[in-house]
């Protein structure tokens, strides 16, 4: 009896020892085979894009003044006309001393020698005298006329007018407009400047993509008991 009793427990000993090795090598037979498996895998990309910045220099530009001016002119008093039916003159050069072309007009203002007496004014510019003898208060006057000159030209300019009294002395100042002239400088200036460019940015963008992955025999038969 002992003997049967001892051959069992060997028997059974044995059994258990080659069920030991055969799961052993089942794990090592699961962990050695490799499978490939398609998974979809979730990532981050950092992705350029072209973006519109404003920036501001400084940079040189171009300035350019102005000015409107009148003509620079002189003039000459040349005597008086011989007196005609009651009609005078005086003989009044003008000269264009500008480099271009423009139209002057001009008028007389005639003054009666009785009431202002011509010594008092000889040889003065009306702009020095025009308080102390206004423009209407001249007895007559003449009318208009307009001379185009160009540069360097001069013209002799004569006006009749009718004498207010015949018997009476009078004197003249002129009245010249000249034209006027626009004269430009331009200027080198530093100012800023707001301009526009583009930029390559970067965004971080979530994105997919599949992959193959290789799970043992064994990592695939735990993924599918604890699914």
């Amino acid at each position: 009896m002992e003997e049967k009793e001892v051959e069992k427990k060997e028997s059974k000993r044995k059994r258990i020892i080659i069920f030991i090795i055969v799961l052993i090598l089942i794990h090592i037979f699961l962990n050695l085979i490799k499978v490939p498996i398609q998974v979809t895998e979730n990532y981050t990309e950092e992705v350029p894009y072209q973006a519109i910045e404003n920036y501001t220099s400084l940079e040189p530009v171009n300035a350019e003044q102005c000015y409107t001016t009148e003509f620079n002119y002189r003039y000459d008093w040349d005597g008086w006309n011989p007196e005609q039916e009651g009609y005078i003159s005086p003989r009044f050069r003008l000269y264009n001393l500008e480099n271009r072309t423009g139209e002057f007009t001009v008028y007389f203002a005639f003054f009666d020698q009785d009431e202002h007496r011509y010594e008092d004014y000889q040889g003065k510019d009306y702009a020095f005298v025009r308080e102390q003898l206004p423009w209407d208060k001249a007895a007559m006057y003449s009318s208009k006329a307009s001379y185009g000159l160009s540069h360097n030209e001069n013209v002799l300019i004569t006006i009749f007018t009718k004498k207010k009294d015949p018997d009476a002395s009078y004197w003249a100042y002129a009245d010249i407009t000249a034209p006027t002239k626009v004269d430009c400088e331009s200027e080198e200036i530093y100012e800023y400047i707001t301009r526009n460019r583009s930029v390559t940015k970067y965004r971080t963008e979530d994105k997919t993509r599949k992959t193959t992955k290789y799970l043992t025999l064994w990592q695939l038969l735990m993924s599918l008991i604890f699914r």
